[in-house]
């Protein structure tokens, strides 16, 4: 999605086939944290994974407790080890 609004739109058309959501902090238009709250409202239970050049703490501060987080600049290793980390049961 290109901003915030149009992510918001795609989970709420396509929510029943989304496993994960991942979310820059930071996006055009509603930010990460707005969109997320969004989603959390509607299904609290949804898996998220934020990204940022925030630290997790910062992040934390800011509201974002309710996702998992990766720092950015990050690979593609370390993107999919999260992903991992967040789909397993439990996760």
């Amino acid at each position: 999605a290109k901003d915030g609004e149009q992510a918001l739109t795609v989970y709420e058309r396509e929510q029943e086939s989304i496993d994960l959501v991942i979310l820059d902090w930071i996006m055009p238009g509603m930010g990460g944290q707005a969109c997320m709250n969004a989603i959390l409202k509607q299904n609290p239970k949804e898996k998220i994974v934020i990204a940022s050049g925030y630290t997790a703490e910062e992040l934390n501060r800011k509201g974002r407790k309710a996702a998992s987080y990766i720092q950015k600049p990050f690979d593609v290793g370390q993107m999919l080890g999260v992903i991992r980390e967040v789909l397993q049961p439990g996760g």
